[in-house]
């Protein structure tokens, strides 16, 4: 009883101060004038809590500081959004934080996480100096950070997934277009007449043609393979050997890419090489003929020499 007699006379006293116009506005559209209503002043005193309460909600790096409930149909902390959903605060990145992964790390190590924050696009090569703390370092693993919130994962965790990601789309690499029977079979007249002398019959043709196709097909996947070899990303997980093989560790390390494509044998070179093998009996049988021949020539040339001496 005696409370509510309390508030009462606090009640009446707070309406009497606003009916004196003693009661001053110090905050709004216009300070120190005063209130022409208790409701007046309730209002703005609440909003002044608001906005009190607003400065006191911690905000997520990459978050905003409310996010709408659609399930209570109102706007909450985010904070404690997350918390509702089972996501502990300890594992959300907040302002100021984007200076802790850098901590105790040596001038070398300073050097790898920046270089890692420059290959995911997060830091730009001419806004820092390696090895060197500063502005751009520390925005830069603000917004990684702030991604890292967005998707619910740690820092390094997206930052290692995002420099392992190939650098092409597989999707976009050209598939393999057989040759047409024509184009492959003058291919194979035309290098079995160069290597052996002759034209090849057409059971030859019908054996050769497959085996050039398969050629043709293999220089081809070769070529995609050292082309992609290229765009391989700067990053992989680091191997130990385990048991006899290599496996790779959660460690993700900077690796040596070729900048060019390596050389790809040609399928015509390989498939001239094998004709010279395949008929190599052959050859060698014509060139024995051709010797023999070539004897012969000189033994007839010798006896007409010696019959002309002779007389």
């Amino acid at each position: 009883m005696e409370n509510e007699e309390d508030n009462n006379l606090g009640l009446q006293e707070l309406e009497e101060t606003v009916r004196n116009n003693e009661l001053k506005n110090t905050s709004g559209d216009a300070p120190n004038t005063a209130f022409e209503s208790l409701e007046e002043f309730k209002k703005e005193a609440e909003a002044l809590a608001n906005r009190e309460e607003f400065d006191r909600v911690p905000t997520p790096i990459g978050l905003n500081t409310y996010t709408f409930d659609r399930l209570n149909k109102k706007s909450v902390p985010t904070v404690s959004l997350l918390e509702d959903n089972g996501i502990n605060l300890d594992n959300v990145y907040f302002p100021g934080d984007e200076r802790e992964p850098f901590e105790g790390l040596t001038t070398n190590g300073i050097k790898k996480l920046q270089k890692k924050l420059e290959t995911a696009g997060f830091l730009n090569r001419d806004n820092y100096i390696p090895g060197v703390l500063a502005g751009a370092t520390f925005d830069a693993m603000y917004k990684l950070m702030g991604e890292s919130n967005e998707v619910s994962t740690s820092w390094n965790t997206l930052l290692d997934t995002i420099v392992l990601a190939p650098l092409y789309d597989p999707s976009d690499l050209p598939e393999f277009q057989e040759p047409d029977f024509v184009t492959l079979t003058n291919d194979v007249i035309r290098v079995v007449k160069r290597e052996i002398g002759r034209t090849p019959t057409q059971s030859e043709i019908n054996i050769l043609t497959g085996i050039l196709g398969n050629l043709k097909e293999t220089e081809f996947k070769e070529g995609i393979d050292a082309l992609t070899d290229t765009l391989q990303p700067g990053y992989a997980k680091k191997e130990v050997m385990l048991e006899g093989r290599m496996v790779p560790t959660s460690e993700v390390v900077e690796v040596d890419r070729p900048s060019q494509p390596r050389e790809v044998a040609s399928a015509e070179d390989v498939f001239a090489a094998k004709v010279r093998d395949l008929f190599k009996p052959e050859m060698d049988l014509n060139q024995r003929r051709e010797q023999t021949k070539n004897v012969a020539n000189i033994i007839k040339s010798s006896i007409a020499g010696l019959r002309s001496i002779g007389g």
